[in-house]
């Protein structure tokens, strides 16, 4: 009378042990399959592109967008425009230099600031008379 047994012991990452009637048999460790059946190693890669991919998306993307935005309302300056700068003084452009900005900010008092710590300008008015 023949016995026909078999017991497959499988642990992941470990040899595959079977008994069977025949003897015992062990087999390679089967390749592990990670995200959509990539190997492991592919798959982390694939994580550290789609992390990028976010990281772009959410954080670099929209700074450039919003320095874009900046540069061109810098370069939009005139006089007479009511400004905001970066430190929080108000004031009005009275001259444009090529790097800097000469802002009125009360009467006899001028500041040169660059053009960059301009934050916004909250709106234009007619010249005065001095």
């Amino acid at each position: 009378m023949s016995t026909k047994w078999r017991l497959a012991v499988i642990v992941p990452g470990a040899l595959v042990l079977t008994l069977s009637a025949a003897g015992v048999a062990f087999a390679a460790p089967a390749q592990a399959s990670g995200l959509f059946g990539l190997s492991q190693q592919s798959a982390s890669i694939v994580y550290i592109i789609v992390l990028f991919a976010i990281l772009y998306f959410l954080m670099i993307r929209p700074q450039q967008s919003r320095q874009k935005k900046h540069q061109e309302m810098v370069r939009k300056l005139s006089v007479n425009d009511e400004i905001i700068t970066i430190g929080g003084i108000y004031g009005t452009v009275v001259k444009l230099k090529e790097k800097s900005v000469i802002v009125r900010v009360a009467d006899n008092v001028r500041m040169e600031f660059t053009k960059s710590a301009v934050s916004q300008i909250t709106g234009s008015k007619e010249p005065e008379k001095e």
